[in-house]
């Protein structure tokens, strides 16, 4: 139980838990995967990299989606 009470163990743990599904999501909304190496930051002092990667993907241009197909027109039928 004594590692759970260490400080830089616990927060290495939540950094080390949360740096693949950041680096999928980024992945996923078009953004550079090497961002999420920003949570290693937290380790440093608690919840900084998190509130950084956070101001990273709010601040930056998201890729444009290709705009929608036209609906094919109905044809009348008689």
């Amino acid at each position: 139980m004594d590692m759970l009470d260490n400080p830089l163990f616990r927060d290495s743990l939540i950094v080390l838990l949360t740096l693949w599904p950041a680096v999928r999501i980024l992945r996923r909304l078009g953004l550079n995967p090497f961002a999420a190496f920003l949570l290693l930051l937290s380790v440093i002092i608690p919840l900084l990299g998190h509130a950084l990667l956070a101001l990273c993907v709010v601040s930056r241009k998201w890729p444009a989606l290709p705009p929608l197909p036209e609906k094919p027109k109905r044809r009348r039928t008689a």
